[in-house]
């Protein structure tokens, strides 16, 4: 699928709410909600998006899986919005 001019994104997004666990180098490990996830990435929930910056880098964790069953993830900050953020994965 090509990206139009106004919208960037390069994959089909999926509504999908579930929990992730951010595991951040200065917030600690942050438990948020998705609100859309898909092949390049996904965009969290979170009243203070404010905290993180774009290009910052960390990892994730999908909670749904069980403690310890889901991959640890390496993500970047990309859309930072009001009530939530933009990651994509590494």
């Amino acid at each position: 699928m090509m990206a139009s001019v106004q919208n960037k994104r390069l994959s089909i997004r999926t509504l999908l709410q579930v929990p992730v666990k951010i595991m951040h180098p200065v917030l600690g490990d942050v438990v948020v909600h998705t609100a859309d996830i898909s092949d390049g990435g996904l965009y969290f929930v979170c009243q203070n998006a404010n905290q993180f910056n774009l290009q910052e880098e960390f990892k994730v964790q999908v909670m749904a899986f069980g403690e310890g069953d889901a991959p640890l993830v390496k993500m970047s900050v990309v859309r930072i919005e009001n009530q939530g953020v933009g990651l994509k994965f590494m």
